[in-house]
């Protein structure tokens, strides 16, 4: 009897083990299973955050513009083009009118007679007057700097890749510009890079950029241009100008009614 009732208890006491085990894994699969999403979710915070450093480094060295390249803003080119308005193109591009000489003034006072110093400093951050660029005349190669435009109340810069779509839509709609602006003594600065077999005579005549006096027209094949004006690693950099020629505004791929939107504004701010 004995011995019967030692067997008994040894068996009972095996049961309640065996209950106990399955009982305590299954918690803990549940807790594994509740860490697991939150890692799942962290990871994707971490990686938006490591996209948002990354941007941000991208920004960084897009701003000190020294390592950036041509090659690299070709591989970028249409990033601008959503936002650029491409219904105003003039089906009409060869003008008959006779090119203006980029060295001459429109007739309205502008020469570098009449350039102001700001006392902000020159560079080409926006607060800053317009630095020095290095430009040549579309139509004779020689060299021109756009102090010309001084005495302008307001001026806008675009510099312009001849492969670039988006520098081929403003170039149809900056005829229409000058002429809505021909009566606001706003000077427009067009700096065209050709990287496509093209010439700047050529260009000018496609969208038919001759006989307007308010648009002086330049070339600069070297990027130096670009990297000037430009703020991201894209083609079609814009720059607005308020009278001294301080720097008010910088974008990408502006559309036609942006550029005349930040032109009054700039007008306002004399």
């Amino acid at each position: 009897m004995r011995t019967m009732t030692l067997i008994l208890a040894l068996a009972l006491a095996g049961c309640a083990g065996t209950t106990t085990g399955p009982a305590n894994g299954q918690t803990a699969s549940d807790t594994d299973a509740t860490d697991d999403a939150g890692t799942a979710l962290d990871g994707g915070t971490a990686k938006d955050g490591t996209a948002a450093a990354s941007d941000a480094a991208a920004t960084g060295s897009d701003a000190a513009g020294g390592s950036d390249t041509a090659a690299a803003d070709t591989a970028a080119v249409d990033a601008g083009t959503g936002s650029t308005d491409v219904g105003q193109a003039d089906t009409g591009a060869q003008d008959a009118g006779t090119a203006v000489d980029a060295g001459q003034t429109n007739g309205k006072g502008w020469g570098p007679e009449k350039c102001q110093k700001a006392g902000s400093g020159t560079g080409f951050g926006i607060g800053q007057q317009l630095g020095s660029l290095s430009l040549k005349d579309c139509d004779t190669g020689k060299s021109r700097a756009i102090t010309e435009v001084c005495g302008a109340k307001a001026t806008w810069l675009f510099v312009a890749h001849s492969h670039c779509p988006t520098c081929q839509a403003t170039a149809s709609y900056t005829k229409q510009v000058a002429l809505d602006l021909a009566d606001k003594d706003i000077a427009i600065v067009h700096v065209i890079q050709i990287d496509d077999g093209q010439t700047c005579q050529g260009w000018r005549k496609k969208y038919g950029l001759t006989g307007l006096p308010n648009v002086k027209f330049y070339t600069e094949n070297t990027g130096k241009a670009w990297q000037a004006i430009k703020t991201k690693n894209y083609t079609a950099p814009h720059a607005i100008m308020k009278a001294d020629r301080v720097i008010t505004f910088k974008a990408h791929g502006l559309s036609s009614g942006a550029v005349k939107q930040k032109l009054q504004q700039a007008l306002a701010a004399n």
